[in-house]
């Protein structure tokens, strides 16, 4: 049986794959924990692979085109949770939890689920969707 791929590979895959039909992309390079993306209209964007999010990662996301890819852990929606408002002010960040070994993902936008969440029901909702998803 072959080893699951690393977050890091998975992530590289995940981006090709969703460029398939569209076409956009130039050149995807891997460096460390990211992959940065230049787009065919020189554009460019950056998704970060993160097994562990922490207030470290949640800072580097930045603003701007971001893919955040971490695995679907509690911990990790935890932190989610912790930073929900600066994550959910970046109109294009998308956050993927994913589970690499059973190729499994829950894919989050802040800032559009901050909009029709109520602030209440956020940790039950985020919780609902983690768990739809085997944890690793």
């Amino acid at each position: 049986m072959p080893e699951p791929m690393t977050l890091l590979e998975w992530t590289e895959v995940y981006v090709q794959h969703r460029d398939l039909f569209e076409k956009k992309i130039a050149k995807i390079a891997a460096q460390h924990d990211t992959v940065l993306v230049t787009q065919k209209d020189g554009s460019s964007w950056k998704a970060i692979a993160a097994p562990e999010l922490g207030d470290d990662v949640v800072a580097h996301v930045g603003a701007g085109r971001v893919l955040l890819v971490t695995r679907n852990l509690k911990a990790n929606t935890d932190v989610v949770l912790q930073h929900w408002k600066r994550l959910a002010a970046n109109p294009e960040l998308k956050i993927v939890f994913v589970n690499v070994a059973k190729n499994e993902k829950w894919l989050l936008v802040p800032s559009t689920h901050d909009k029709v969440t109520e602030p209440s029901t956020l940790k039950l909702g985020l919780t609902a969707m983690r768990e739809a998803v085997p944890e690793g």
